[in-house]
């Protein structure tokens, strides 16, 4: 093999890693960059969310008074053909206030799961992209090899395209719930 062509692909092969390093030196320390970034926000949402709980509560509690009237009274035909389909949509809002703070802290946990191993792939995908730069500038070609090669490489992408997506997922999930916990008329800047 010409040695210009191997200086070539020697070259192209370092530019196909560069990603490859970058995303390893990145990930190094994504974990403790989540953790200190998003912990405090995730227990504030955390408390934040149980007070928007209980205060939808305090709402259903408030309209099923309206709807009983008063308990020692007496009988009133307006609250037997009463309307509680206010009631229950003022009950799934707790409920939805109950559910999210309750997977709140374990999402938390799965992003800093993702954020320890999302290294893995990029690992997978330079040691396949150094064995295919090593095929071709040795002139070693075997069918076995370069298939070996090229599904390491790809291996690697898509094991990177779903801790990326996982990643995106969680921390769009957790800033939602933060947004959802924050007081009216508070700005979080």
């Amino acid at each position: 093999m010409n040695p210009d062509l191997r200086v070539a692909i020697i070259g192209v092969g370092v530019a196909v890693a560069t990603p490859a390093i970058a995303a390893i030196w990145r990930t190094a320390t994504l974990r403790g960059d989540t953790l200190e970034k998003l912990g405090d926000r995730v227990e504030i949402a955390h408390s934040g969310l149980s007070e928007l709980a209980l205060e939808r509560l305090r709402n259903v509690q408030e309209k099923t008074d309206q709807h009983l009237g008063e308990v020692d009274g007496s009988f009133s035909p307006e609250f037997v053909v009463a309307d509680p389909g206010e009631i229950v949509s003022l009950t799934r809002d707790f409920e939805s206030a109950i559910k999210i703070r309750d997977t709140l802290r374990d999402r938390f946990q799965a992003l800093l799961f993702i954020c320890k191993w999302a290294w893995v792939p990029a690992v997978i995908y330079l040691a396949g992209v150094v064995l295919i730069t090593a095929l071709c500038a040795t002139d070693t070609h075997t069918r076995l090899w370069r298939t070996s090669a090229f599904t390491v490489v790809g291996v690697g992408v898509l094991l990177g395209a779903v801790v990326v997506i996982c990643y995106h997922y969680l921390h769009g999930e957790i800033t939602s719930a933060e947004l959802l916990a924050r007081p009216k008329g508070v700005r979080h800047d």
